[in-house]
């Protein structure tokens, strides 16, 4: 299979699309091999199927001359200057730019990664069990999108993001009111979001300076710093409370709104 000259270009055309947002060649199902080789393009009035042809054919040359290792591709990616842009964009921001990948564009998360996001923001462990084979704790580990069979709220708590079957519903990146009710009211967020269950809040509730506490919450579940407007609404019920249940409970509101907040559902 992968003596076939157009298994790696696809291949790294998926790939690169996985963490860009964006194929080099779209659409990934309709790869044309007559117009894909930068060296021999198409006659007039077709063009090459690729934005960026030498990119697309020298990123199948790194696969294949690889051995198809993904770990050492996806590190090649990761390590571009293009991937490592900000998300903001310094400028006047024009469509003609968009296949440039002159920044960075966010990405809505995956169902699996909403999950392992809570899980790792909250220090709550998962594990799932499988037939034949071994327990996994993350959802990205998970073989397919009809697993954990083993725990079925947790299954439908990721399908609300539209994970699909493979077979007959592909995959989402739409949003919906059944997801953002999900993340307000399910027992899986409900659960780890608990001062009692939760070690991460847990050692944000030591730290008293209420400052720190809000820094440390929004670093956890939003890796980033809160504004000075976030910060100051975040402080009042913390310096209202009075007594350590009720500055534990302020912790607690202060994580499910940082788990509510749209940005805790993408990729910046």
């Amino acid at each position: 299979m992968v003596r076939d000259p157009l298994f790696a270009v696809n291949l790294s055309n998926r790939i690169w699309k996985e963490f860009f947002g964006l194929a080099l060649a779209d659409p990934v199902d309709g790869l044309d091999p007559w117009r894909l080789d930068p060296a021999n393009p198409p006659p007039a009035p077709w063009t090459l199927q690729a934005t960026h042809p030498e990119l697309l054919r020298d990123l199948a040359i790194l696969m294949a001359g690889s051995d198809y290792n993904l770990r050492e591709f996806i590190r090649w990616i990761v390590a571009s200057s293009a991937y490592q842009l900000s998300s903001r964009y310094e400028g006047d921001w024009k469509y003609d730019y968009l296949t440039l990948f002159a920044r960075h564009y966010p990405r809505r998360l995956e169902g699996e990664e909403v999950h392992d996001a809570i899980v790792k923001a909250s220090g709550v462990p998962a594990a799932y069990t499988m037939t034949r084979l071994d327990p996994v704790p993350w959802a990205m580990q998970l073989p397919e999108p009809a697993e954990p069979r083993s725990n079925g709220a947790v299954a439908t708590f990721i399908n609300t993001f539209f994970r699909g079957n493979r077979d007959t519903f592909p995959r989402s990146q739409n949003g919906s009111i059944l997801q953002q009710l999900s993340l307000m009211n399910d027992t899986f967020v409900l659960n780890r979001i608990r001062l009692a269950s939760s070690p991460t809040l847990q050692a944000a509730a030591k730290l008293e300076d209420n400052s720190a506490v809000i820094d440390e919450a929004f670093l956890l579940f939003l890796s980033r710093m809160p504004s000075e407007i976030e910060r100051a609404r975040a402080l009042a019920p913390l310096a209202a409370a009075k007594t350590p249940a009720e500055r534990n409970a302020a912790i607690e509101d202060l994580a499910w709104v940082c788990v509510n907040k749209v940005d805790f559902l993408f990729s910046y």
